[in-house]
């Protein structure tokens, strides 16, 4: 009887060995596959990091030369096209050895066992270069140049949206930006693309208008339960193992009110020289307002309470900010007296705490100064965007003799200025990291 019970027992206890290997087997599935996510998902967001920072660059600087060379329409793209070569150029490091820099690897697979579905146990080498680096049909570094202005292209001239959705559509038309009729000068804004897909709508890989590299490769994934090919995958074209995961980055850069100026530099024997951007002179934005409106006036900038003010010798060839105070210890008229090649003007008001006040810049050339008069012709250009050193950010800390109260008012009035065309910056106005497309 009690061999009967303790052998019974014995034999329940056989039934439940392997159940620690079967739970093992479904943990391990699981984990694979969130390894799968962490591993080949930070793959793909460091890429499209790397593909942002290039793309926000490069904005800036098409905009930015978008604004000097109204004449050669084709040198914001080129200056632009650039900027993202020079970003992903190999370089030397101190031992001699050679360091790639592109957004994300680039992996070939060949070989395998079993049908293409499934082609297990595939051999995998880098690619020639082990990173992507953007490169368009002929061969050069950089992007496709677009002259066209396609609306799928790298680099686009335009107009921005705000407050509209920045999504882009499998088409790349968005809400927030209007590219510009082909052949059109008249564009405020500047686009630029950076992808990696598999060119499903034949709209990545136009010669001239459009480059993409390939796909980022899903490597951790390809031993989980993920699809293999998009046949696998309800046939719907999702993501996949054969579809890598597509990554699209793209920014755009538009004009804002610039709040700081600085001077130029040439490089002469490796000797940097400030050359002044500012005019010899700043007026109060009620003089502004007349001559903006145009009507030309003439004021005496060495009177006090003209409307005008001569700058000091030191605003030439530092940086001046909004909030700064235009009071000089000094007042040299010669500087009046030199070549008018400086055209970007101060634009000040008075302030209880702190008068001439810099509320922000104008673009203005129409002037002359003869004998104590300044003449001030009306302002020939509505819009301008300043080139190097404008910047639409603060550079410099304000005074501390500037009460709150007036830091408030100086803010409302350089807002108050973007009805005036004031002097504008190249700014990132919106920049969008894409999500995958819904093919492979």
């Amino acid at each position: 009887m009690n061999r009967r019970f303790f052998g019974a027992r014995k034999s329940k206890r056989a039934k439940r060995q392997g159940y620690v290997l079967v739970l093992f087997v479904m943990m391990f599935l699981g984990l694979m596959g969130l390894a799968a996510l962490v591993i080949d998902m930070g793959f793909a967001r460091l890429a499209q990091r790397q593909m942002q920072s290039a793309a926000d660059s490069a904005a800036l600087e098409g905009l930015r030369w978008q604004s000097v060379s109204s004449t050669d329409p084709l040198v914001p793209r080129q200056q632009a096209s650039q900027m993202v070569a020079r970003l992903f150029t190999d370089y030397l490091d101190s031992s001699g050895g050679t360091v790639q820099y592109g957004a994300g690897p680039v992996v070939n697979f060949s070989g395998g066992v079993g049908p293409a579905e499934l082609a297990a146990a595939q051999n995998m080498s880098p690619g020639s270069p082990a990173v992507y680096q953007p490169t368009t049909s002929g061969g050069t570094a950089g992007l496709e140049l677009n002259p066209s202005n396609a609306t799928e292209g790298d680099l686009v001239a335009g107009t921005y949206n705000p407050g509209q959705p920045s999504a882009e559509a499998d088409n790349y038309t968005r809400a927030d930006f209007t590219p510009a009729p082909s052949g059109s000068s008249a564009s405020s804004a500047f686009l630029v693309r950076m992808r990696r897909t598999n060119n499903i709508n034949g709209l990545d890989q136009e010669p001239g208008i459009s480059s993409s590299g390939p796909t980022l490769p899903i490597l951790f994934g390809r031993g989980s339960l993920m699809a293999r090919s998009a046949g696998l995958s309800g046939g719907t074209g999702g993501l996949s193992v054969a579809s890598g995961i597509t990554v699209r980055a793209a920014a755009i850069a538009g004009p804002q009110p610039a709040k700081t100026v600085g001077p130029l530099y040439s490089n002469s024997g490796g000797t940097l020289t400030a050359i002044a951007q500012l005019a010899p002179f700043a007026i109060t934005d009620a003089l502004w307002t007349q001559v903006s409106g145009g009507t030309g006036t003439t004021v005496n900038p060495l009177v006090a309470g003209s409307g005008a003010m001569v700058l000091d010798s030191q605003f030439q060839n530092k940086l001046t900010a909004i909030g700064q105070s235009l009071v000089a210890s000094t007042v040299d008229s010669t500087l009046l007296l030199g070549p008018q090649t400086a055209v970007y003007v101060p634009i000040y008001a008075n302030y209880p705490s702190q008068a001439g006040t810099i509320i922000g810049f104008v673009y203005y050339n129409n002037w002359t100064y003869t004998s104590g008069s300044l003449t001030l012709g009306p302002a020939t250009v509505a819009v301008q965007i300043g080139g190097q050193n404008v910047s639409p950010t603060m550079a410099l800390p304000l005074p501390a003799t500037l009460a709150p109260a007036d830091v408030s008012t100086m803010f409302q009035d350089h807002a108050n200025l973007f009805s005036q065309n004031p002097l504008f910056a190249p700014a990132l106005v919106n920049h969008y990291i894409g999500p995958n497309q819904s093919g492979p």
